[in-house]
Formats: C-alpha cells, structure tokens, sequence
C-alpha cells in the first residue's frame, strides 16, 4: 500500500540514505502564508520505501516508520524510544506528570507526584528502567512541583538540551 502525498500545501522530501533501523528522515518545505515558506526543516518523522518524483520531493511512500526524534540513542548504539520512560513511570500512583529531559551525561526524569512516594517507590522505576535498558538504571530521578513549558506553553514529556549525548 503506498500513502499518497498532495503538494499543494507542503513539499515532502526523503533523506538520501537510510538511517540504519529507523528509515529516511523526512524534509518538509511548507508553501502557505501561515508559517515560513520555503524553509526547509526535518520535524522527526521518518518513512520507508519512499516513491520520489523527477524533482526530487515524494509523490509518496510505503510505510510511515515513526519519529527519529523520539529515539534515545544509548552509548552500546542501542535505541530507546522516549516511551518507554513513561512506561516505567505511569503505573505508580503518586505520579500525576512526567518529564524526561536529555543533558550530555544522559537522560533524567522529572517527576511531579501528588504525595510523598512510598519507601520502594524508586526501586520500582529503577528496575523498571533496567529491563527497558542496564544503562538506564541509574538516571536521576528529581521531583519538581510542575514541568518545564516550551514557548506555546505546553508541557512536553521530553525535552532535549544534550549537546552531545543525542546526535540525530
């Protein structure tokens, strides 16, 4: 089954190679007045089995594989996705919002809780995170009274401010 592009309001392109496990990274140029025309960015998505035209954008493509963006590359080159922190988290109580923030040395969770945790509280989500990955095991777990906004004022469960650790 292909998926059908209709360009009058966006130019979709694909990468020129394929990300290993993942697919190509999709470029979008938007063409309406609303937002800025003409630029070019990758927003996440990526695709397999993309159909491009003659000029280059897509006039379609196989399968939609997901965002590239929610993958957390770990250091044995093992990818995990953003998800799987929430995962861990939601079936605790206590936790009424999560927020995994990527730094240089890692990922680390914000955790907004209705009340004091109970005493195993933490050895849950740490054992809950090893079997996600070993390496995440060890992530900080700081609680805040509410979540980081970005410039719309929402709430984003992940957030990156690596310079480093995640490389797209």
């Amino acid at each position: 089954k292909q998926w059908h592009i209709f360009p009058e309001l966006n130019i979709l392109e694909a990468s020129g190679e394929r990300d290993d496990a993942e697919g190509h990274r999709l470029l979008v140029t938007t063409l309406y007045r609303r937002y800025l025309p003409f630029i070019r960015y990758l927003q996440g998505d990526v695709v397999d089995g993309p159909n491009p035209l003659e000029q280059g954008q897509l006039g379609g493509f196989e399968r939609l594989a997901g965002r590239a963006a929610d993958m957390l590359p770990m250091p044995d080159g093992r990818s995990v996705h953003s998800v799987a922190f929430f995962h861990c988290t939601h079936q605790e109580p206590a936790v009424l919002n999560i927020q995994m923030v990527i730094e240089d040395d890692g990922p680390h969770l914000k955790l907004v809780v209705a009340r004091p945790p109970d005493a195993g509280f933490e050895a849950r989500i740490r054992a809950r995170l090893r079997q996600v990955h070993p390496a995440l095991e060890a992530a900080p777990l700081e609680y805040v009274q509410d979540l980081a906004t970005n410039v719309a004022g929402k709430r984003r469960w992940y957030r990156m401010l690596a310079t480093e650790f995640y490389q797209p």
